[in-house]
């Protein structure tokens, strides 16, 4: 090799060292759900990989379950927890039904993962309900439901593992004669 050659061998091997430090910084952003479900796409919070989104919804006798694109991804950090806000507007009326599942993988890039948490602010009247459920391949899962009034429900769960693939499944039904709402969900990671 000439020494021209070496410099450059140098070079390449110190820009990807710099690069590959800053994978740990946070790098996910406030984005659609159509831009995390982009085929290959990751982002970190703190010490935590998230990836391989998927997202899908449905909708029966009118009612409305937004699109990817009207999911909006807003990374949270709080209490020592991190993870995602999902907002978009599933709504029901009477005999509507609507749901969506919103799946990804979240990894520990330091140590195992203690806790997580689910949260949703949703409102519903008369028979309509609106919840969510998440589970993850160890078995566990978590819950939520409102059933009436406007409500922020959360539960939280004890983990220890690296990793996991978890999928949150929504419904949102108007029942025989109420209506229903879920506006956000959150899932939190320590």
């Amino acid at each position: 090799m000439t020494v021209k050659e070496i410099r450059i061998a140098l070079g390449l091997a110190l820009a990807l060292t710099f690069c590959g430090s800053a994978a740990l910084a946070d790098n996910c952003s406030k984005a659609s759900m159509s831009v995390y479900t982009a085929a290959g796409f990751n982002c970190t919070v703190g010490d935590l990989l998230f990836s391989n989104f998927t997202y899908s919804s449905s909708q029966s006798a009118g009612g409305y379950a937004p699109p990817a694109s009207g999911v909006v991804v807003t990374p949270i950090t709080q209490a020592g927890k991190s993870g995602f806000q999902f907002s978009g507007a599933f709504l029901a009326s009477p005999y509507q039904k609507v749901g969506g599942v919103i799946a990804y993988t979240v990894t520990s890039q330091g140590p195992n993962l203690g806790s997580w948490l689910l949260s949703i602010v949703a409102g519903a009247g008369g028979t309509g309900s609106a919840s969510a459920v998440e589970v993850q391949p160890s078995g566990g899962s978590l819950s939520t439901y409102v059933g009436g009034g406007t409500k922020v429900f959360s539960n939280t769960g004890a983990l220890s593992t690296s990793g996991a693939t978890v999928t949150v499944t929504l419904a949102v039904s108007g029942g025989k004669g109420g209506v229903a709402a879920l506006l956000a969900i959150d899932t939190l990671w320590s």
